[in-house]
């Protein structure tokens, strides 16, 4: 007996004292609406309505003995309920450790919605207390209806999106027949077509029953933009603060006026001020004389964001210089098709100055890509000159002018005499020189184009490399993304390292040829590029990536994103739903990529210790 008891003592746990040092932490931790309150029974997780006359809708128990139970409508769930299979398991080791663990089971509990009943009114002729229902005169103040009549076995939790459980859902289906209606009409409904499926595939019904959904999506849009807007409105009466008065604009000019005196001479804070106070003090921007740093400033926000310069002119609280005084200092070279030698004999004095300091700061990058560009955006503003043609070289017209002979010789006609204007250009390929270890940064070359080919490439290339080395521009490494364009051009250049693989990764310098020229892919094309063919892998049949035998597949990191995302809190926050559903406009989203190869999915692969992930977290690290 001695034997029997001394075991009872020891298994039975008593978390009073537990419970006691999680109650402050879950005070702070708990949602809008929900309290957390310990009495003889144990600790209580309770959500309270939100109407003015409050009543505790749900609640969460966990016993001194460590037992879960759930209250809602203080009637308890019982243990067969779906819940509690959903539910985690309660973690006792520490005060911290059972505040995580709770606040999981008050987030799954959140994910449930209150079983509707049968609430229509058509129905209340039908509603009374007997074996099999009751009426719910809804006194703990529900939102999702105002009375009900629920089946005596109605589970009172049910998953989103149903509106009422099993058997609710069969008494239902009982006041239906029972009235003369059917759950269904005669007539079978029209299921909605699934998203994406095309317009001009659908049939009449499914285009309205399409419409219908559209204008419930846009309904519930609305609401929620007026209670955003409405809500919005009250914390601005509550706590917003009212500008613009007299009063108030002299005392912000005598506090500027007052940080200019504190401020120290030269430095780039007096500047500011300086120029602040001076076009304050103006009655028009006229004249103003603005000093060329706050001219670099000004520039430097306008090419970030035009909006942006816009919005913070126009405030009135920041005093900066008009668009059009800003065109003169941004538009000193005229852009031109082709090469712009005026940029280049500026950035070559630049370079000339660099001379006599360490031997890297005279080497340069030479970067290149394609920008799309509107059609309409062909016309000079300053003499009206169309510059959209595409940008021909001589070589290039005598073979257009050729493939047009032939055309008309074979057709039986006459070639034709008059000039013919080239297309108009749909792209710019543009080039650019950064030093290496230098500020030097210009863009050098813009060629309008319709299609690049890689000889285009080529011609282009070593034409802007040989007016830079001849302008004393040392051009070390060739920076292109992966496209078929840009490889295939690589490949034109007899490689000077020869490989087992044929990979051509440099060549002589034509114009320069005690140096080679290097060929780099840039690292964003590759991150997104190293993305993409993980995110394809297994899924189409055209890639299926394997190292050292195991597969390398997306599911990982599909369900690493699934289990972090029900987590109240969580380390790996960066991942969200445009990381791992990608689309077309995802994919060449270079921020999204480096969020999935980063170093912290890699350490969550390898804290979940999921089977076939070894070499996937070697992937992501490289």
């Amino acid at each position: 007996m001695l034997k029997g008891l001394y075991f009872f003592l020891v298994c039975y746990q008593d978390f009073s004292a537990l419970y006691e040092e999680a109650l402050p932490l879950l005070t702070k931790t708990l949602p809008d609406l929900w309290i957390a309150i310990k009495s003889k029974h144990g600790l209580h997780m309770v959500k309270m309505s939100s109407t003015p006359s409050i009543m505790a809708q749900r609640s969460i128990l966990v016993s001194n003995g460590g037992d879960l139970k759930i209250f809602i409508h203080s009637h308890e769930l019982k243990r067969e309920h779906e819940i509690f299979r959903l539910m985690p398991a309660v973690n006792f080791g520490d005060a911290a450790t059972l505040t995580d663990s709770l606040v999981s089971v008050v987030a799954q509990l959140r994910l449930m919605e209150i079983c509707v009943g049968v609430p229509q009114e058509k129905f209340k002729k039908m509603w009374r207390k007997s074996s099999d229902c009751f009426i719910d005169l809804n006194n703990e103040q529900e939102t999702r209806y105002t009375q009900t009549c629920r089946s005596t076995n109605c589970e009172w939790a049910v998953r989103q999106p149903k509106k009422r459980c099993h058997s609710c859902d069969q008494l239902f289906k009982k006041f239906s027949r029972r009235s003369g209606e059917s759950v269904r009409p005669g007539t079978s409904k029209v299921a909605t077509p699934r998203k994406s499926k095309p317009h001009k595939h659908l049939s009449s019904p499914e285009k309205i029953a399409r419409m219908k959904r559209t204008k419930k999506i846009f309904n519930n849009v609305k609401r929620q933009m007026n209670r955003l807007k409405l809500k919005m409105q009250n914390l601005i009466s509550e706590e917003g603060v009212t500008l613009g008065s007299a009063k108030e604009e002299e005392d912000m000019t005598e506090i500027v006026k007052e940080a200019f005196k504190n401020s120290k001479d030269g430095s780039l804070q007096k500047l500011f001020l300086e120029q602040q106070i001076a076009a304050s003090n103006r009655k028009g921007m006229r004249g103003m004389k603005w000093h060329p740093l706050m001219i670099r400033l000004a520039l430097q926000v306008r090419m970030v964001s035009a909006s942006a310069y816009n919005v913070l002119r126009n405030s009135g609280f920041v005093k900066l210089p008009s668009e059009r005084y800003l065109f003169d200092y941004s538009h000193v070279f005229e852009a031109k098709p082709g090469i712009n030698f005026d940029v280049v004999n500026d950035v070559a004095k630049e370079v000339a100055g660099l001379k006599g300091k360490a031997s890297h700061k005279d080497l340069h990058v030479l970067m290149s890509d394609e920008v799309h560009v509107s059609k309409g955006l062909v016309q000079k503003k300053s003499t009206g000159e169309l510059v959209g043609y595409v940008n021909l070289s001589e070589v290039q017209q005598e073979l257009s002018s050729l493939e047009e002979k032939v055309k008309a010789v074979g057709g039986g006609g006459q070639p034709s005499t008059a000039p013919k204007n080239p297309p108009i250009a749909t792209k710019i390929q543009s080039y650019m020189i950064r030093g290496v270890s230098s500020h030097i940064c210009a863009v050098v070359a813009s060629y309008p184009v319709s299609s690049m080919s890689s000889c285009d490439m080529y011609d282009y290339t070593w034409e802007v490399v040989e007016a830079c080395e001849s302008h004393g521009i040392k051009i070390v490494p060739k920076v292109c993304d992966g496209g078929t364009t840009n490889r295939g051009f690589i490949d034109l250049n007899p490689p000077s390292t020869q490989t087992d693989s044929g990979v051509v990764f440099d060549t002589m310098n034509l114009y320069a040829p005690e140096r080679k020229l290097f060929f780099i892919s840039d690292p964003p094309h590759l991150l997104k590029t190293a993305r993409n063919c993980l995110y394809n892998s297994g899924r189409k049949n055209s890639r299926k990536m394997k190292k050292n035998g195991e597969p390398l597949t997306w599911d990982p990191i599909l369900r690493l994103f699934h289990e972090k995302s029900e987590m109240t809190v969580k380390k790996l926050h960066k991942l969200n739903a445009a990381c791992v559903y990608l689309n077309s406009y995802s994919m060449m989203n270079v921020k999204l990529a480096a969020r999935v190869m980063s170093g912290s999915v890699a350490n969550a692969l390898g804290a979940s210790n999921w089977p076939n992930t070894k070499e996937l977290r070697v992937f992501i690290r490289l």
